[in-house]
């Protein structure tokens, strides 16, 4: 209940799924599922014909992948093929100089993620990520600020959603002597250029970028003292993850942090 509105929801969803195992250390599995996300009411008496009340989200979800081990379980390698229906779609749109939520798309994604583990021996952990993403509307209309036009998105690329992504994390511990302990690690990710707003938008669009971080903990005998310094964005490159438009047509962007330097020191008792 919203004001004088009132809507209520409900879902009964459901998952078939499958798990073999080919060979031992291998899981191979396969499943069929649907999602419910619920709907809601704007905070606001919304311009659009379909009032303040928006639908619930629906999603019909199929995936296949496998969790592998070798190498005496030192390597394990996790991969997922998915490709999820979204139906009434929530999206935040603008339209008379309103923000709030319509069901205002129909959408799918195609996506194929790989992970590796690594430990190469006691003290040497390598992790490895790679996402490839189709995903983009199948029915999509919506008021555009800036063109002042309704523009069909139809076919047009999800927002906040990458091409193609991926990680590097590579971590050596070694004790120094004397029961004390360093740990340093590199962390480096990057991803394919992405969309920060559902428009084609060339001013609310995040170019490729990479970043790297680096840091290295020292433990002290008995784990009681840890000292971590670190550094993060090396690159300190401006990368943007949020986009919007005001009632006005101007763009607003929210990023991360540039490059920051600096210590922590942690005492447990």
């Amino acid at each position: 209940t919203y004001g004088d509105n009132e809507a209520d929801w409900s879902s009964t969803d459901w998952l078939i799924g499958a798990d073999w195992y080919p060979v031992p250390d291998t899981m191979v599995y396969g499943k069929v599922s649907t999602g419910y996300k619920s709907g809601g009411f704007n905070n606001v008496l919304a311009a659009a014909d379909d009032g303040p009340v928006f639908k619930p989200e629906e999603i019909l979800a199929y995936q296949v992948g496998h969790k592998s081990q070798f190498r005496n379980k030192s390597v394990q390698v996790n991969s997922e093929v998915f490709y999820y229906e979204y139906s009434d779609l929530q999206v935040n749109q603008l339209i008379a100089n309103v923000n709030y939520v319509r069901n205002a798309a129909e959408a799918t994604i195609f996506g194929v993620d790989t992970d590796i583990t690594w430990l190469v021996n006691e003290s040497v952990r390598v992790d490895l990520g790679l996402s490839y993403l189709d995903a983009t509307y199948d029915e999509f209309s919506t008021f555009f600020v800036v063109t002042q036009q309704v523009e069909d998105l139809a076919g047009s690329t999800m927002l906040k959603a990458p091409e193609w992504s991926g990680r590097l994390g590579l971590e050596y511990s070694a004790n120094i002597g004397s029961g004390w302990e360093v740990t340093p690690r590199l962390s480096f990710s990057w991803a394919s250029d992405t969309k920060l707003s559902s428009f084609d938008d060339p001013g609310q669009l995040q170019e490729a970028w990479t970043r790297t971080d680096l840091s290295l903990d020292i433990l002290s005998p008995g784990q009681r003292w840890l000292v971590q310094l670190f550094a993060t964005n090396l690159e300190d490159e401006m990368v943007f993850t949020n986009g919007g438009l005001n009632g006005s047509g101007v763009r607003t962007l929210t990023g991360r942090p540039p490059r920051m330097y600096g210590a922590r020191v942690r005492y447990t008792y």
